[in-house]
């Protein structure tokens, strides 16, 4: 049965693969049928825009884009609310830094993941704000 410490694991591999800004570590968190779903800016020019992904393909272009987008960034992923039977957490990310553009950014954001028994992500949440 999966606990906390199984979704702390989980969460903190996947913080880890961005914090390196490495798409394919990122992407190798996902299992290869996972959805993305974030809600973001309506610019779709933007790192922060809206955007549906279905598997590893188009996850990996996301996170590329996503990299390519911003520059420089700090973040943290704070409180988490755990669902230790359907194998999912809710995390609040603080994320912090500059974009591409020379812009600044200070933003929170909720972001609600679920895994597999392999601990791989099949389905990703993500709501924008700023901080």
């Amino acid at each position: 049965m999966t606990d906390v410490d199984d979704l702390d694991r989980w969460v903190d591999r996947y913080a880890a693969a961005i914090r390196e800004r490495a798409p394919e570590r990122v992407v190798a968190c996902y299992h290869p049928q996972a959805a993305i779903d974030v809600h973001g800016l309506a610019d779709a020019g933007s790192a922060w825009n809206s955007k549906h992904s279905v598997g590893t393909d188009g996850i990996l272009e996301e996170y590329e884009r996503f990299f390519a987008l911003v520059d420089d960034f700090t973040v943290a992923y704070t409180d988490r609310i755990y669902d230790t039977n359907a194998r999912s957490v809710a995390v609040i990310v603080r994320i912090s830094g500059s974009n591409s553009d020379g812009t600044s950014f200070d933003r929170a954001n909720a972001l609600h993941l679920t895994f597999d028994n392999a601990g791989l992500i099949t389905t990703m949440h993500n709501w924008y704000g700023d901080a």
